[in-house]
């Protein structure tokens, strides 16, 4: 279960936690985040020894009439999916990969962080405005045919 940044290591910003599959794909995340490492570890574990007491829930949210599912662990809410799903019957199937896969885990001793995203760039602007914001250059691709 990889987690992000961590207020040990971060200056302050909150920890979480991430399941991912062998497919790095997110099967599920913590319902809220964390203090510091050592409370979202703690979290993480007694979760762990408390897989076959978890209750999910599926409901629907929004205008849109999209599902997600929550697990809880004696009533608070201990993790959520990490997306939406259009039908019932997949964000039920995520639910129980995710409930299946979370005893078998593997925890990794370190973190690791969710890079920051970079600014998109949409339209051409010049190499100089770019240096005095302090970004790299970018590559330029010729078109087809051109060197």
């Amino acid at each position: 279960m990889p987690t992000s940044a961590g207020a040990d290591v971060a200056g302050g910003v909150p920890v979480t936690w991430r399941l991912v599959g062998g497919n790095n794909h997110e099967l599920g995340r913590a319902a809220s985040p964390f203090p510091d490492l050592a409370a979202c570890r703690g979290a993480v574990a007694l979760l762990r020894t408390g897989a076959s007491a978890l209750n999910g829930v599926l409901s629907m949210s929004g205008p849109r009439g999209m599902w997600l599912w929550q697990a809880s662990l004696a009533g608070v809410p201990a993790a959520v999916s990490p997306r939406c799903y259009r039908r019932q019957r997949e964000a039920l199937y995520n639910l129980e990969h995710f409930l299946a896969a979370l005893p078998v885990a593997d925890l990794p001793g370190g973190m690791s962080t969710r890079p920051r995203l970079r600014r998109l760039h949409l339209s051409d602007t010049s190499d100089e405005a770019d240096a005095q914001e302090g970004l790299a250059p970018k590559t330029r691709i010729a078109a087809a045919g051109g060197r």
